[in-house]
């Protein structure tokens, strides 16, 4: 528990000290890197978000695929209601990329494939793990959903202008904890970033070891949190470079999925409470 408490108290220092920083670095780190032509920015632009539509394709495909089966109706409206959900996330998967890369229009069905795979390997792993697949499942679902709506509700009511709708950005320039106003302009929804929150839903990968013996080596855990946090600081950099958000705006979308992450793993895994793994006993 002792051990629980510090890192989490270390992921909050940090996250203040990170915004605390940035609130006086917004602007020149902005000016430094904005280049609207970057080939890193532009990828990362179109993938970016991946993990958060993946997660929710997979999550759906496994609570349908685990579903009670004592009560038909029940089992029915599982199957119903969770598959539509997989096909909305696939679609999203499918069509996302494409806004923001020269891709071909048939593109889009890799979403199918994405399904048909997520539908596949969860009936595959439901066969010796079907519990630790539902409850990991459950928390990736929730994490997918609570991300997308608390930055969407932020973004809307906080207003903050992009960097690269900025004529003069020493004039039109907005700090972070200023609220600007309710807007449904695009422009105008930059704090806190989109794209970073949902690259964080990547976190949702640690917890592939419960359901993957496999994977419960220190080796694999250690690798698993590598790529998830190699992954978020890609995406956050690429945010600002392509002057759709400043360094506070990325680090608090990321840092919302994050908190997210850790509260539904708290109440998912009370013996696995730690920000960052599984406690030794």
């Amino acid at each position: 528990m002792q051990r629980t408490k510090t890192k989490t108290w270390a992921f909050l220092g940090g996250f203040a000290a990170l915004m605390l920083l940035f609130t006086f670095l917004d602007l020149p780190i902005s000016k430094a890197l904005f280049d609207q032509s970057s080939p890193f920015g532009n990828l990362f632009a179109g993938l970016a978000e991946l993990p958060c539509t993946l997660v929710g394709v997979f999550s759906c495909a496994a609570l349908a695929v685990t579903r009670p089966r004592e009560n038909k109706a029940l089992a029915a409206l599982n199957i119903a209601g969770f598959g539509v959900l997989m096909a909305l996330f696939a679609l999203m998967a499918g069509v996302m990329p494409t806004g923001y890369l020269p891709l071909p229009k048939a593109f889009m069905l890799t979403g199918v494939v994405y399904a048909a795979a997520a539908v596949l390997l969860t009936v595959r792993i439901s066969r010796t793990q079907a519990a630790a697949l539902r409850r990991a499942a459950t928390l990736g679902l929730l994490l997918v959903l609570a991300a997308m709506v608390v930055i969407n509700v932020v973004k809307v009511f906080w207003g903050r202008p992009r960097m690269r709708s900025m004529a003069d950005p020493d004039s039109q320039f907005t700090l972070w904890f200023i609220p600007q106003g309710f807007t449904a302009d695009e422009e105008c929804k930059s704090f806190p970033s989109g794209h970073s929150a949902n690259a964080a839903c990547i976190l949702w990968i640690t917890l592939l070891p419960t359901f993957l013996p496999r994977l419960r080596t220190k080796k694999a855990f250690a690798v698993l949190n590598c790529v998830a946090f190699g992954w978020m600081i890609l995406s956050m950099l690429s945010r600002v470079i392509m002057g759709a958000h400043f360094a506070t705006d990325v680090t608090m979308g990321a840092s919302i999925t994050v908190c997210c992450f850790y509260l539904l793993k708290r109440v998912f895994y009370k013996e696995q409470a730690a920000l960052f793994g599984p406690e030794k006993s």
